[in-house]
């Protein structure tokens, strides 16, 4: 409190009062006698000598008993106790009760704001935007990114519980994947005095990110959100290939160490490779090289089957001992199209037939 009133400035438009905020979730209750003690004589003098230098007494986390308490001792209060407001707020009301008097960019995250200790990403300056999704309704955010070789950070704040949401990355080129970047089912079902979450994507072509929520209850919800794009080159490990381990991975044949076989050019398409029925899931235009090289879309199984699918091709004609001919690689990748789960499992299984293969 000290430290407080030594920031204070009593000149013209100068910061003259202060929040006094006060923490009741670790308590230990009603039994505590030092408590009124403890307590009486710094609210008594700040009442009686500085009655408006304290704008609001705010104690959130309040339990029942604090009530009765306080009500009690009021009466044995100053006069002067009547010019200062105590504020109450219950654990599910916490965040919708320091949004009235505090920006949510200043609001610590444990009780449900923004503001994070060290944050290098973001700062009080940067603002959130504010949305309303109405109850039992569904709504988007949507953040443009029209440069690639950028990552994107942002950040989303929910005030109250039962809303869920997914992110996913929509490329401009219509020709180009969808990439999920968080299933509704993994997102954070929010806490019960509200929560954030924060995440971020590295951008390679220009697009949009989209951010898809859902309020599942009956009453509408303050949504708050923020972001920026910081310049910023993605990080390539480095790989050794030796002649006996990772000769077979899509990422060694992505690298053209060898040279390709010739009955699979780097410039075949997956569609010309496998057949009509690739056809219909994916590009006309994609290659095996670049089927091979993606590294981004781990969590679409579609992605992964091509992936695994266009390096055990190859094998299948360049590397002797291979356990597939090329002819069960087609068909395994055509069987993997059935549906997702599918296309996952085939994807694992020609995936360690890649990694095993010497």
């Amino acid at each position: 409190m000290e430290n407080n009133i030594k920031k204070l400035s009593f000149k013209a438009n100068g910061v003259d009062s202060f929040l006094q905020i006060t923490d009741l979730k670790n308590s230990p209750g009603p039994g505590l006698k030092e408590l009124g003690p403890a307590s009486e004589p710094v609210v008594t003098l700040f009442q009686k000598h500085y009655p408006e230098l304290i704008y609001k007494n705010i104690i959130i986390n309040t339990p029942f008993w604090y009530y009765v308490y306080h009500r009690v001792v009021a009466h044995h209060r100053s006069q002067h106790s009547t010019k200062t407001k105590f504020i109450f707020a219950r654990p599910y009301k916490v965040t919708e009760t320091l949004l009235k008097y505090i920006s949510p960019e200043n609001i610590p995250v444990q009780y449900g704001g923004l503001k994070r200790e060290n944050d290098e990403e973001f700062t009080p300056e940067d603002k959130a935007l504010e949305f309303i999704v109405k109850g039992g309704a569904n709504a988007c955010i949507e953040i443009p990114v029209p440069e690639a070789q950028v990552t994107v950070v942002w950040e989303v704040m929910v005030v109250g519980c039962e809303v869920s949401f997914k992110e996913e990355f929509i490329p401009d080129d219509k020709g180009s994947y969808r990439i999920l970047l968080g299933k509704e089912d993994q997102q954070k079902k929010v806490m019960k005095m509200g929560g954030s979450v924060r995440n971020s994507f590295y951008i390679r072509e220009s697009g949009r990110i989209m951010i898809s929520l859902r309020n599942a209850s009956f009453q509408k919800k303050r949504v708050f959100c923020r972001y920026k794009a910081m310049a910023t080159h993605p990080r390539r490990p480095g790989f050794l290939y030796t002649r006996r381990r990772g000769r077979c991975t899509p990422r060694y044949w992505a690298s053209r160490t060898d040279e390709w076989p010739r009955m699979v050019p780097q410039g075949s398409t997956v569609a010309k490779a496998f057949g009509s029925v690739a056809f219909e899931r994916y590009r006309s235009d994609l290659t095996l090289l670049e089927a091979a090289s993606r590294n981004d879309d781990v969590t679409d199984a579609y992605v992964q089957l091509a992936k695994q699918a266009s390096a055990a091709l190859l094998n299948s004609y360049a590397r002797k001992g291979y356990p597939f001919t090329a002819w069960e690689v087609k068909t395994l990748l055509i069987l993997g199209l059935v549906s997702e789960e599918t296309a996952a499992h085939q994807a694992q299984l020609l995936m360690k037939a890649n990694e095993d293969c010497n």
